[in-house]
């Protein structure tokens, strides 16, 4: 590397930090020749005193988005210049206003023609390139307050790890409606079932947190989009819901289902925001983790005929059978996602 202009993007960091070193040194600089014993990294905090006669600490955090110690730091540098002074709150004493000394608004005058003179320089070299760089900069700023760097890079990984497994590969898992089930012979716990279940939306929302939108919304022949499949797990919630009533009532036939799933073809799930999906599938099953603790007493003494299966069924044979129902949309997915 002969140097850092061919590092590109990634040295981004560096190149700000050196452009600022810069404009500091030459700030100090032009305000020495001005006579005025200033430092350029104090420049926000008087600008705000001069909007605002007294403020807070956290007052000048809050409007200047600097951490509390920075600002305390400065102000201690001002106070030793005489530039502020400082007293306690008189409704509060728990907190210090800060002001301008009588000596700096004196000199606020000097300040705000330096200002001015360091403005017109500005404008001048921002209307001297061929883009705006205030506003591309302010765009530039804008974006990682939406959303943090270490955030950015963090999903990047995770789309990179997406892509690594994506490459073993993955088999649709078949029918639902072709599985068959012996609960006669089911060796599983309640509690280790119940568990289960209330991780499903974590794992879901794990699983696609890499997917954009057009990812999640894709659709393939035949097949429900990712979201389609997580809306339909949303969707029969209200019917295990029932369905663990019908047991707990020792109803002779529990309730039955919709084979066609029509509420889930004509939901739009793919118009809804992922978050929403996720959140309401959260809410719902945990309502349902709730009733089955409150029965907890009938999981395994109580049962109804299923009415397609055509078999008994007691409270936790159902649990089991959601919890496959949920792996098997979970296994969808994670087909969809490797045929992407």
């Amino acid at each position: 590397m002969k140097n850092i202009n061919e590092i590109g993007i990634l040295a981004c960091g560096t190149r700000m930090k050196r452009l600022y070193d810069h404009l500091t040194f030459d700030g100090k600089t032009i305000y020495q020749s001005c006579g005025l014993d200033f430092e350029p990294k104090w420049f926000t905090i008087i600008f705000a005193l001069i909007q605002e006669k007294e403020r807070s600490v956290t007052d000048l955090s809050n409007v200047l988005g600097l951490s509390h110690p920075t600002i305390i730091q400065s102000l201690k540098e001002l106070e030793k210049k005489n530039w502020v002074v400082s007293r306690k709150s008189e409704t509060d004493g728990r907190i210090r206003l800060v002001s301008l000394s009588k000596e700096a608004k004196e000199k606020v005058p000097e300040l705000e023609n330096v200002w001015a003179q360091m403005r017109q320089a500005f404008e001048v070299v921002n209307n001297e390139g061929q883009i705006n760089f205030w506003e591309g900069f302010l765009e530039f700023e804008s974006a990682f307050t939406k959303k943090s760097f270490a955030d950015r890079v963090t999903e990047i990984m995770g789309q990179q790890q997406r892509n690594k497994t994506s490459k073993i590969p993955a088999n649709h898992p078949g029918e639902w409606f072709k599985r068959k089930f012996d609960f006669e012979h089911l060796s599983v716990t309640p509690e280790g079932l119940m568990e289960r279940l209330r991780y499903t939306p974590l794992r879901l929302k794990n699983l696609i947190e890499s997917l954009s939108p057009a990812q999640r919304t894709k659709l393939f022949t035949g097949k429900w989009s990712v979201q389609e499949n997580i809306g339909h797990l949303n969707d029969l919630e209200p019917l295990w819901f029932g369905r663990i009533q019908d047991i707990a009532n020792a109803v002779e036939i529990m309730r039955p289902a919709d084979l066609t799933n029509k509420k889930s073809h004509e939901a739009k799930h793919n118009e809804m925001p992922l978050d929403k999906l996720i959140s309401e599938f959260t809410v719902n099953r945990n309502k349902l983790i709730q009733l089955c603790e409150k029965n907890y007493d009938r999981l395994v003494n109580s049962s109804s005929l299923h009415p397609r299966l055509l078999i008994p069924m007691r409270i936790i044979d159902l649990l089991y059978f959601v919890a496959e129902h949920d792996d098997h949309h979970i296994a969808s997915i994670r087909y969809l996602t490797f045929k992407m």
